[in-house]
């Protein structure tokens, strides 16, 4: 089987940092190309190409083009490894392609130190390494859109190893276009890019400041003015602060709206126990509307008029009855006291 055709490349543009040098070209086979737009650049360990910026007054953009979208610079290339320029680079780059692309066509490090993405837009805002309206702009549409990503493993983008196919530079396009539309810090949108890929993506789980393959940060003259950050003016302060309010009156709106429908479905419940009970109180008044008309009906009948007298000597006699029971007890106690009263004194005439 054939050997693919491989480069390590990195970019460095608009005069932002000195170039790293990568002891590890040296003994490598495979060449390290950096990318620039500065003529005067020379490098004992690069191979340095001179190219024309994407944004001429976007240095940090026209960076990111060149390591999402790559150059044409590239194309003989079947496999490429992206370094940040401030990742050092150790041991053989062709291992860890074998290594990384064995079973995916992108590989990607794992974030070893922040929980997840919605933590990577906080310590952005924090850091000021963007703007921070665009930053809660995107974060906002991601709420919307993916909000599964946010709550996704963050990925760190200081190397990237990735195989030349259709797929891949299809899910580069999508990360670019989420860099261009929102904010430049491209650990933000890599993941909503990936959870598009029509191809196998290894996530490698290495710690991010030092692996077999890399130690980082290692930078020489960055210039912080001419980097990243970004200084808040007033009105930024004043965008995010009513970005906040909104957000904040959004969410009272929800738990006020969901203390309506708790409160709308107790009296839906209220209302409903009433019309069960309503509802019993006409079934008992209409059965004894029934029996008063039975009873009535029944007084009113013939048949009752007819055994009146019948019923009214029944009652008589069981009145006398009850009360000759009621004599012939009294005089069974008479006869009782008198029979004692006799024995009393014949004990007392013997004596």
């Amino acid at each position: 089987m054939n050997q693919p055709t491989r480069a390590v490349y990195c970019a460095l543009i608009g005069g932002y940092e000195q170039l790293l040098e990568q002891p590890a070209a040296l003994e490598s086979s495979i060449p390290f190309i950096c990318l620039t737009d500065d003529p005067t650049l020379t490098s004992e360990t690069w191979d340095v190409r001179l190219i024309q910026p994407e944004f001429p007054l976007d240095r940090v953009r026209s960076a990111r083009v060149l390591k999402i979208r790559g150059h044409e610079l590239l194309d003989e290339f079947q496999e490429t490894l992206w370094l940040d320029n401030t990742v050092a680079f150790i041991g053989d780059p062709g291992e860890l392609l074998d290594e990384w692309l064995v079973s995916a066509d992108l590989a990607v490090p794992r974030h070893s130190f922040r929980e997840n993405v919605s933590a990577e837009f906080a310590e952005v805002v924090t850091l000021k390494l963007d703007d921070p309206a665009r930053i809660f702009e995107q974060w906002g549409h991601y709420m919307v859109v993916a909000p599964l990503v946010l709550a996704s493993e963050v990925l760190w983008t200081g190397m990237l190893a990735r195989r030349s196919t259709v797929a891949v530079r299809e899910t580069m396009a999508v990360w670019l276009d989420h860099v261009l539309r929102y904010s430049r810090r491209d650990q933000l949108s890599v993941g909503i890019a990936l959870a598009t890929a029509r191809h196998e993506i290894n996530i490698v789980a290495i710690e991010n400041s030092a692996s077999r393959w890399h130690e980082w940060p290692r930078s020489r003259g960055r210039n912080i003015l001419a980097g990243e950050r970004v200084a808040q003016n007033p009105l930024e302060v004043l965008t995010l602060e009513l970005e906040q309010a909104y957000r904040d009156l959004d969410a009272a709106s929800i738990e006020l709206v969901d203390i309506v429908k708790k409160r709308e479905s107790r009296i839906l419940e209220c209302e409903l126990s009433i019309l069960d009970r309503e509802s019993s109180i006409r079934e008992l008044e209409a059965s004894t509307r029934e029996s008063v008309a039975a009873l009535n009906a029944t007084l009113a009948s013939g048949s009752w008029r007819i055994t009146a007298p019948y019923r009214w000597s029944v009652g008589r006699i069981r009145r006398m009855l009850s009360a000759r029971e009621g004599s012939s007890g009294s005089s069974d106690s008479v006869g009782s006291s008198s029979d004692d009263s006799s024995s009393r004194d014949r004990k007392t005439q013997s004596r």
